[in-house]
């Protein structure tokens, strides 16, 4: 069904267990913390109140996750790789735990709002792995911050519109009254009442999403020229992101690889963590 399509386009968020949240002590208290896995802070970073929380011991690492999706949705991988990495995951701005300022969703504020907050935390340089919209985002980092970004590993992440199936792009146009958003994707519509300290701005969460889904261009082709360090693509050969569109992007980018995983969809992450961790990981720690 095409709407199945755009739901796992849109990322509904993960089903992990929700860490009990600690606000007022941000950064310091994370870089002074002697544990491996915070309970999840609050940082204030342009006018938003965002929510992380730190995994393991290691080099750095930031999850950014998927549209209408938080940090939980990296819960079947990030045991793993909280093994070998000290990892970051981050809330968004309007998503999950973070406050929703109801300001339109931009990717590259998304990725001003990002370098904020790791400079807060006192990160110079990290590898990032981004998940759909958390992909754009990363490719967004890596073009403007290529001291920060040290690798890049973007699942399911296009950067225009016509990188998405044709089907999913029909689906999304269809969808311009919120109303229909809310009637159709009630899981991410409940996350988010679940999670955010904004639960009545659910309706506009989700017009904003579309919105950001269907304006061209995510980053330009001269951003994305910018992108120096090495970028792992990822994506399933039934993703709703086109294989044509990423063996584009692997053109494009000064040092890329492309992965597709058979069988794997959007919901890779969830559908075959045992296929994808060990690419990832060979990807993450190789010279």
């Amino acid at each position: 069904m095409v709407q199945m399509a755009v739901l796992s386009l849109a990322l509904a968020a993960g089903s992990g267990m929700s860490a009990p949240d600690r606000s007022g002590t941000e950064a310091a208290t994370t870089r002074g913390a002697s544990s491996t896995e915070s309970s999840g802070f609050f940082a204030e970073v342009r006018g938003q109140r965002l929510y992380y929380r730190i995994s393991g011991q290691g080099p750095n690492l930031l999850l950014l996750h998927g549209g209408l999706s938080s940090g939980e949705g990296f819960h079947k991988i990030l045991p793993t790789l909280s093994e070998r990495f000290r990892v970051i995951t981050v809330d968004r701005g309007g998503h999950g735990r973070s406050s929703d300022s109801g300001e339109p969703f931009v990717y590259a504020s998304m990725a001003e709002e990002t370098k904020a907050l790791l400079d807060q935390l006192g990160v110079s340089s990290t590898s990032v792995l981004g998940w759909s919209d958390g992909g754009v985002v990363g490719y967004h980092l890596a073009s403007r911050c290529p001291e920060l970004v040290t690798k890049l590993v973007a699942l399911g992440a296009n950067v225009r519109v016509d990188g998405m199936a044709a089907e999913a792009v029909q689906w999304l146009k269809g969808r311009s009254v919120p109303d229909s958003l809310l009637a159709d994707l009630p899981e991410a519509a409940a996350d988010y009442r679940r999670l955010s300290p904004n639960p009545e701005r659910v309706l506009d969460f989700l017009k904003r999403s579309r919105d950001l889904w269907l304006r061209d261009p995510y980053i330009t082709p001269d951003e994305l020229e910018r992108i120096e360090s090495p970028v792992l693509l990822i994506g399933g050969d039934r993703n709703d992101v086109r294989v044509e569109h990423l063996l584009e992007l692997r053109a494009s980018l000064k040092n890329a690889r492309l992965c597709i995983i058979p069988g794997g969809s959007h919901f890779v992450m969830e559908e075959k963590p045992h296929l994808l961790l060990p690419i990832v990981m060979d990807f993450l720690t190789s010279p």
